[in-house]
């Protein structure tokens, strides 16, 4: 185990300079594990008397970033106090400790070093499971500091992929306070919507909120899964959405999924949101009317498509429309709320064949609505997602309705 360390401690003695990364997505092939990287790692494997270790490195400007993996019948998780022991001791050599304290993921128990080296800062996770050891590792060349390398986005984008580990356990971060308590998922654990769309959770006051769209390709078969951060009360998208498809296609819907959840509650950490809630899901029909579960009703969404400028050739009879939504709650003001009103057809929706309602959530004076559109497909007629969040409502959705 020491000689496999030291060999990783090795690999990751390269120094460069430059401007802060940009991360994306990687998840391994052959190791439970995914993690953003600003590139693409560069992976090399050694075998030593039946333990094998692979090591996913990339130099990347003026930090090193590292995941190795050892996979080793020996390692357990009752045996992880020995491993961190070996873990302590092989990067006592190179560097001074300047803090240490547990960790974990799910069921894998874990520990986090602090270190300061004489031309390098790190810092380093070890996590121990059946059969395997996972440690995360980046280190900054002198005169840079962990915020500018990017430290808590690599961090908080690690995820083991084993599902016999469980869910994440959130850490403090390396450049912030104690990261908020874990997200609520709207759906029940393990399940997930047939329709492709799932909300993750609200933040408490309503403000943001965090949606999942899952499915399969058309063609190539593999899954794939989008995550979307929005502001409410703004109307918009928080940064870009985070995108993946899972390389294998023996893996399926429900594994892209649960691989959404994890990177949700990764990135809900790194933007510092609070602890989410489920919101509440109002039944909505495709005529737009909103109801409560017993029947009262509580306003009505309107859709009305024109048509619009195309981007590109549609076959019939999909053609490209301009969607307007508008939204009437009972006891609300006679003058409706614009939900969206486009002046452009959108490249991402570019040949439809009308849009109906199709799920609502609330919860404060937030929503997020779901529309069905009807789109061409790869083997013929499919449908697409389109989510519109609102805030400022004129009451809370997920309330008491007011007087009708």
């Amino acid at each position: 185990m020491v000689r496999a360390m030291n060999l990783a401690l090795g690999l990751v003695a390269v120094l460069l300079t430059g401007a802060t990364p940009k991360f994306t997505g990687y998840t391994a092939k052959s190791d439970p594990f995914r993690v953003d990287f600003p590139g693409a790692p560069k992976l090399e494997t050694s075998k030593d008397k039946g333990m094998v270790t692979r090591t996913y490195t990339l130099d990347s400007d003026f930090a090193v970033y590292m995941v190795m993996v050892i996979a080793d019948g020996d390692i357990k998780p009752e045996n992880a106090k020995d491993e961190f022991e070996g873990f302590r001791e092989a990067e006592k050599s190179d560097a001074k400790i300047l803090s240490e304290k547990a960790v974990s993921f799910g069921s894998a128990p874990g520990i986090e070093l602090k270190l300061q080296g004489k031309e390098l800062d790190s810092l380093a996770r070890m996590y121990v499971m059946k059969g395997r050891s996972l440690t995360v590792i980046v280190d900054v060349d002198h005169g840079h500091t962990f915020a500018e390398a990017g430290v808590d986005q690599f961090f908080s984008s690690f995820a083991i992929t084993d599902k016999s580990v469980g869910a994440p356990t959130p850490v403090a971060q390396a450049t912030a306070a104690p990261a908020p308590a874990p997200a609520k998922p709207a759906a029940k654990s393990g399940t997930m919507s047939k329709d492709g769309v799932d909300v993750f959770g609200f933040t408490p006051d309503g403000s943001k909120v965090v949606a999942i769209e899952h499915g399969v390709y058309d063609g190539k078969g593999t899954a794939w899964g989008r995550i979307t951060f929005f502001d409410t009360a703004k109307a918009s998208v928080i940064g870009k959405p985070i995108e993946f498809e899972l390389e294998s296609a023996d893996q399926t819907e429900e594994d892209a999924f649960a691989e959404a959840k994890t990177r949700a509650e990764a990135e809900r950490v790194r933007l510092k949101l609070p602890a989410l809630v489920p919101g509440k899901s109002i039944n909505t029909n495709e005529k737009g009317e909103l109801t409560e579960k017993e029947g009262a009703p509580i306003g009505n969404l309107e859709v009305k498509l024109a048509r619009g400028k195309s981007v590109r050739e549609c076959m019939d009879p999909f053609k490209a429309e301009l969607l307007t939504a508008k939204l009437y709650l009972m006891g609300g003001d006679e003058k409706p709320t614009v939900v969206i009103k486009e002046t452009k057809t959108p490249a991402t929706r570019a040949c439809t064949m009308g849009c109906a309602p199709s799920k609502t959530y609330g919860q404060g004076k937030g929503a997020l609505f779901v529309l069905s559109c009807n789109t061409k497909g790869f083997e013929g007629p499919a449908t697409q997602a389109m989510l519109l969040p609102l805030g400022k409502l004129e009451y809370p959705l997920d309330g008491e309705l007011p007087p009708q």
